[in-house]
């Protein structure tokens, strides 16, 4: 019974040399040459890592900041919604803001008439002809907002109605229609009431109502307006269903 035992022991040197041979010591040892030495680097003081992170830190937030600040200055806000429109300024006020916008170049033409309502929709497809193309250029041109027509009184009852469409860039094509004109504004500041209407566009009755309620305003505030001509503007695409934002504009004097 012994002896069975032994033979189905375990040959504890035949398993030390198998092991032996499965593991190669690395050649170094084998040679008895010497490790490679790993390289030594010098360690920062904690206190010159703290600076290093500090001024980092603050180099990317001064980043940061420079970056959400051009961001600002160059949105265009949202009552644009997906169109381009002209930049500007504004300073708020109880009631009406001021807004400074620079020089701009737009598209217009003009009609003789009692009321916006009868000559709104001629002029509107005469400058809607001229972003489709009929222009010297042949040039296709992206509708931008708003749509703003200047009002001016002649008298008798009588007004005569620009109606502009805002053309980005510095030179834009000359219209083939001989009614209709590019428009250089001035650098300007001009003073906007903002009124909205669900559903329908504004009347010319509404902006007229508007416009005096944004004048009484100036008037008590002691502010200073052109009283020769007043704005009336729209940011809203008439067949959107909802909310449509519109303006009045009185040119600062």
């Amino acid at each position: 019974m012994r002896k069975h035992q032994v033979q189905r022991g375990f040959n504890v040197k035949k398993l030390e040399h198998e092991a032996n041979l499965s593991y190669r010591r690395p050649k170094q040892i084998r040679d008895n040459s010497p490790l490679p030495v790993p390289p030594v680097y010098k360690e920062k003081s904690l206190d010159n890592q703290a600076s290093i992170m500090t001024g980092n830190s603050l180099i990317t937030l001064a980043v940061v900041a420079a970056s959400l600040v051009a961001v600002q200055c160059m949105s265009k806000p949202d009552f644009c919604g997906k169109y381009d429109c002209p930049p500007f300024d504004t300073q708020k006020f109880d009631g009406y803001e001021l807004r400074s916008y620079g020089e701009t170049k737009w598209v217009g033409t003009s009609k003789v008439s009692a009321s916006s309502d009868n000559a709104s929709n001629g002029m509107f497809m005469k400058l809607f002809q001229y972003i489709q193309g009929a222009n010297s250029e042949g040039k296709r041109i992206k509708m931008t907002v708003p749509v703003a027509t200047k009002v001016q009184a002649l008298g008798g009852g009588q007004f005569k109605y620009t109606m502009m469409f805002y053309v980005p860039g510095a030179n834009p094509p000359t219209p083939n229609d001989s009614d209709v004109e590019i428009i250089t504004m001035p650098a300007r500041d001009v003073y906007v009431r903002t009124f909205y209407k669900w559903f329908f566009m504004a009347e010319n009755s509404e902006f007229v109502s508007e416009t005096d309620e944004l004048r009484t305003t100036l008037d008590s505030n002691g502010e200073q307006y052109d009283v020769s001509s007043y704005y009336q503007v729209g940011y809203t695409s008439p067949f959107w269903p909802l909310r449509k934002h519109h303006e009045v504009w009185l040119d600062r004097a």
